[in-house]
């Protein structure tokens, strides 16, 4: 896989790691969507899950969360997130939701 495998390759002395894959990223290496180039994995034990973004999401949006501490409905969605191999957003919020998911996945 050569070098940029070798930088999501996640070692043993990590127990638990979750990375973030942003599809069409010009600067993750991979603009055809989420693929090898964008998969983290364990060398040995380590438990790693690799999580893809919504296309449209930047490295510089994708922090952007303020807005779900507003309402109630998206603090309590987050506090009872429990993190899952392929995380869905399963509810319709009266207000926005974006980055929800990569909120919880980080709060979690």
């Amino acid at each position: 896989m050569g070098d940029d495998w070798e930088l999501r390759t996640i070692p043993d002395t990590t127990v638990e790691f979750t990375g973030f894959s942003m599809g069409m990223d010009l600067l993750g290496g991979d603009l055809l969507g989420f693929g090898p180039a964008n998969q983290y994995g364990p060398n040995g034990q380590a438990d790693v899950r690799t999580l893809g973004c919504p296309l449209g999401i930047t490295i510089v949006t994708i922090p952007v969360t303020s807005h779900l501490a507003e309402r109630q409905e998206t603090r309590d969605w987050i506090n009872q997130y429990i993190p899952t191999e392929e995380p869905k957003l399963d509810v319709k919020f009266t207000s926005s939701s974006v980055n929800i998911l990569w909120a919880a996945d980080v709060l979690a």
